[in-house]
C-alpha cells in the first residue's frame, strides 16, 4: 500500500489514518512539517524507535525531504518488527509542491 501526497492528505481527515513520522532534522521539522507528524530524526531512529512501539500494528508513513533518510528509517522500523511501514512517495518536497498544508513550531 503506497502513499503519495494526495492519498496521505485524504488520510489526514480519517480517524483511522496512518501514523506519520518526519525523520528530518529538528530545524527542518520546525520550519515546516505535515500536520500531525511525529518528529524522530533518522539518525536517532536506531536508538529511539521504541517511542513508536505503541503504533507498531498501525500503518506508519515516514518521510524526509527527498527520500534517502526515509528509506533508512523504514528499514530500521521493519528490522525492529514494525510490519506496515511505507515511505511517502515524493517525500516532503512533493507534499509542498502539491500545495497541501504544513505546520511549524
Amino acid at each position: 500500500m503506497s502513499y503519495n501526497a494526495d492519498r496521505l492528505r485524504k488520510a489526514l481527515d480519517s480517524t483511522d489514518g496512518p501514523v506519520i513520522v518526519d525523520v528530518r532534522s529538528k530545524r527542518e521539522y520546525s520550519q515546516s512539517h505535515i500536520p500531525g507528524a511525529i518528529h524522530l530524526s533518522f539518525w536517532a531512529m536506531p536508538f529511539r524507535f521504541k517511542t513508536l512501539y505503541v503504533f507498531r500494528d498501525k500503518v506508519i508513513v515516514v518521510y524526509c525531504e527527498h527520500g534517502p533518510r526515509a528509506v533508512f528509517a523504514r528499514q530500521v522500523l521493519l528490522s525492529k518488527g514494525f510490519a506496515k511501514v511505507e515511505c511517502l512517495d515524493g517525500q516532503m518536497l512533493d507534499w509542498r509542491r502539491s500545495g497541501y498544508p504544513v505546520a511549524n513550531k
